[in-house]
């Protein structure tokens, strides 16, 4: 068996423990089966088990009691669901594709709202920008005003297709905005929280200007520059994560 396959096997087995440990979280069971058992449900070799219990014990999710058996910690709830995500879903991977979702609606919708805003689009556009100014450097407030600011340059393009499409897209967007701003933020030395104030007062200004190859071209560089450096950020994370698990890149 090459050094691939065994890698292969074991992530497989530490993502379907995990839907397991969920289900029986779920349930309000602690306590988790024998190994025969869990090998034999889950269809892989009891060496392949051992060793993704043993990196969900490392991540903090089990806790091993000698001659008790192993549990799930009532604690860790939160982290199974981070990790479960995690292992369904690489986070460079979301990163990417959520992003070039982002790019496909919100750079042509800017251009559209450079043409089309009315004064109402733009108080809103200015209600954003002055809260920015005061909670971009915070990592949950201002998440919420980043996707509100977003949200309001894509209503106007008084488009009602690009709106309903982009509203689908912000509910899954929602649930990644808070890390991806944090991870972002957490740059100090690159400055970034000021960087995210100035990218969005120049797509506010293109669009109160009309500028309309100037709002596409402002919202293009944001999106683009964010995705690049969350991209960055993340395959580090993997990297670290994949350590921890014993497992190669």
């Amino acid at each position: 068996m090459g050094g691939e396959d065994v890698s292969t096997k074991r992530v497989y087995a530490i993502r379907a423990l995990l839907s397991t440990l969920e289900e029986l979280s779920r349930m309000g069971r602690r306590r988790l089966p024998s190994q025969r058992e869990l090998a034999e449900g889950l269809g892989v070799s009891r060496n392949i088990l051992r060793e993704a219990l043993s990196a969900l014990e490392a991540l903090g999710v089990l806790e091993v009691k000698p001659r008790e058996g192993i549990f799930l910690r009532e604690t860790e709830l939160d982290d199974l669901q981070r990790n479960l995500r995690l292992m369904s879903v690489w986070p460079g991977d979301i990163t990417v594709h959520l992003m070039e979702m982002r790019m496909i609606v919100e750079v042509p919708a800017s251009r559209l709202a450079a043409r089309r805003r009315d004064e109402r689009d733009l108080d809103k556009i200015r209600t954003c920008i002055a809260h920015l100014e005061y909670v971009h450097r915070e990592g949950i407030v201002g998440a919420e005003w980043d996707s509100l600011f977003h949200t309001v340059v894509v209503e106007a393009a008084h488009n009602p297709v690009i709106s309903r499409i982009y509203e689908g897209l912000s509910s899954l967007m929602n649930q990644y905005m808070i890390s991806m701003r944090s991870k972002l933020l957490s740059l100090k030395e690159e400055n970034w929280a000021e960087r995210l104030l100035e990218q969005h007062r120049a797509i506010a200004r293109a669009i109160e200007e009309r500028d309309e190859e100037l709002a596409e071209r402002t919202a293009r560089e944001h999106l683009e520059g964010a995705t690049l450096k969350l991209v960055e950020l993340q395959e580090e994370e993997q990297v670290r994560l994949m350590a921890r698990l014993g497992l190669k890149g």
